[in-house]
């Protein structure tokens, strides 16, 4: 949290130095101008958003930890579906082979079986 408290200073503080300076006529000159900088910006910090972080909405500790194991971000979103209708725990190998459709070693038989094998 104080992470994220400092990055919204610091930024601020960033952006409230530098758009003075953009906009008056002896240096920057940019004018109204300056919206595409930060709109540019704004569109940067939205593609980062949808390639980088996963949706964890409604997920356990343990379950975002198996998240960040099977998927990929823009694939985050259905794989938390899975995750939710599986009722996937972190102790649950069945359960998260299930919901990534991999093999799953049965200890008991020795063999492996897939995911869709189970179901």
């Amino acid at each position: 949290m104080s992470m994220s408290t400092a990055s919204n200073w610091l930024w601020n503080f960033g952006i409230g130095y530098a758009t003075p300076y953009m906009v008056n006529e002896e240096y920057g000159n940019l004018g109204p101008k300056v919206f595409f900088v930060w709109g540019s910006t704004c569109l940067g910090c939205l593609l980062f958003t949808y390639f980088c972080i996963m949706e964890t909405k409604g997920l356990s500790l343990e379950q975002i930890d198996i998240l960040y194991q099977n998927t990929t971000p823009v694939k985050s979103v259905s794989y938390r579906n899975q995750l939710i209708a599986h009722n996937v725990h972190a102790a649950d190998d069945e359960a998260i082979a299930r919901a990534s459709g991999r093999e799953v070693f049965n200890h008991e038989k020795g063999s492996q079986t897939s995911a869709q094998e189970k179901v």
